[in-house]
């Protein structure tokens, strides 16, 4: 990235604005990634731990498509990401009925697939005509004390129509 604006190589690799998580004990929080201009073709949507998770219970934890009034789960709603420590990472690897895949630097980690299949899947967003859309983060705190920790997310985007573009909010 140069200058604040994605490079083009495989696809232009963005990097988003770093996220505090701070959902109150029983609450839920959604936190915007990047905002989605016309159609692209997202291959890969990541979100690196800069700052540890809370041990508390934040789960419910999965990426949506968001456009101001209706959500679409881009991965299963039952992610888990409390404790994960510095360095570990979440990255949508599968299809919308699967979790997101976590590689957790506690236990030491990898991800592969079988058969010559990516590790990240790809999908194509589209914006919703007359509405700013989103796609976010978004998790439940069940635990008993406020989710503290910081997310920095990422992807690899291509645009799929003439006015497709990805910006980090």
């Amino acid at each position: 990235m140069e200058g604040g604006f994605p490079v083009q190589a495989f696809g232009a690799y963005l990097v988003g604005n770093q996220k505090t998580l701070a959902a109150g004990a029983g609450g839920t929080e959604s936190l915007n990634l990047f905002q989605i201009i016309g159609t692209v073709e997202i291959e890969a949507l990541m979100c690196e731990v800069t700052t540890a998770l809370s041990a508390g219970a934040l789960d419910a934890a999965h990426f949506e498509q968001h456009d101001g009034a209706a959500a679409i789960d881009l991965t299963l709603n039952t992610g888990v990401i409390s404790s994960l420590g510095i360095g570990s990472m979440f990255f949508k690897g599968g299809l919308v009925g699967e979790n997101f895949t976590v590689l957790d630097n506690a236990v030491g980690a990898f991800a592969e697939h079988a058969a010559d299949l990516l590790v990240f899947k790809r999908f194509v967003v589209t914006k919703k005509l007359g509405a700013a859309t989103y796609v976010r983060l978004t998790y439940h705190n069940s635990g008993g004390g406020a989710a503290t920790g910081v997310v920095r997310p990422s992807l690899i985007w291509r645009p799929k129509s003439q006015d497709g573009l990805v910006l980090p909010v």
